[in-house]
């Protein structure tokens, strides 16, 4: 009966050996290159704790969600692949790397690979210079002036969170019928600036009697935007209930002078 039930404890652990690691146990791992190789392949540079203190016997695979917060290279196995991966630290993320559940780019890191689903990146200085089958977000929890181009490796949503972006020198798709189409989306207090207001200038009145005048103005500066309307309105009160708009030359025949432009969104 003892030998009977010693062999079939040998038959088990047998088993478990056989089944490859990435579809038996899902892990996480921590890639930190501590042997400067910067090789996927290599399972010194992998570990199961963001202290890099437990090191792993083995490298990632389809199942696993790795970190990885330095370089690395993965040409002398070919394809790489993982369920999840979150990048930091200067990063760059390999075009023989592939990740199935979606990807997270934080500090100044890169995607040159393919992600699988979504990809978000952090801050201004990630970069996405690969394939995303899902979408792509940039978000930003503090004040900025991006001055980036969302038309390329897009379609964007940025997300305004807690923070003031001034998309001001950024180029972006408005055309809400567009694949590249930018959304934009504010959480947590957090706003966009898109255009800034236009400037105008109000000119010496001409031809002017007891019954009229010649108003003149000047629009100084369109706000980045397409001028659609330009004029004056005008009014016996200050809630300027009678108004006239006019398109062709800035003037107009009219007894108060204040000056507006009305721009496109």
């Amino acid at each position: 009966m003892t030998v009977k039930k010693i062999f079939v404890y040998i038959a088990v652990l047998a088993v478990l050996i056989m089944i490859p690691k990435s579809s038996a146990f899902a892990a996480t791992y921590y890639y930190n290159d501590s042997d400067g190789t910067e090789d996927w392949a290599d399972f010194l540079n992998w570990f199961h704790d963001p202290d890099y203190s437990n090191q792993s016997f083995s490298i990632p695979g389809p199942g696993d969600d790795v970190f990885i917060a330095a370089n690395l290279y993965g040409a002398s196995e070919g394809v790489m692949s993982a369920h999840s991966a979150t990048f930091t630290n200067n990063a760059a993320m390999t075009a023989e790397l592939t990740v199935s559940n979606g990807a997270t780019f934080r500090d100044h890191s890169f995607n040159y690979g393919q992600v699988d689903g979504d990809a978000v990146f952090y801050g201004n200085l990630s970069e996405n210079r690969g394939i995303v089958t899902g979408t792509t977000t940039r978000y930003y929890d503090s004040d900025i002036t991006p001055n980036r181009n969302f038309m390329n490796y897009g379609p964007w949503t940025v997300v305004a969170d807690g923070a003031v972006v001034n998309m001001i020198g950024s180029t972006y798709d408005e055309d809400l019928n567009s694949p590249t189409h930018t959304n934009f989306i504010t959480q947590n207090g957090g706003s966009f600036i898109l255009s800034s207001p236009p400037t105008v200038t109000s000119l010496s009145a001409d031809s002017v009697t007891q019954t009229s005048a010649v108003l003149n103005g000047s629009l100084d500066f369109g706000g980045g935007k397409t001028v659609v309307e330009r004029g004056f309105v005008w009014g016996t009160s200050t809630d300027y209930t009678a108004t006239t708009t006019e398109t062709g030359t800035f003037s107009v025949v009219f007894m108060q002078k204040t000056v507006l432009a009305l721009v496109t969104d």
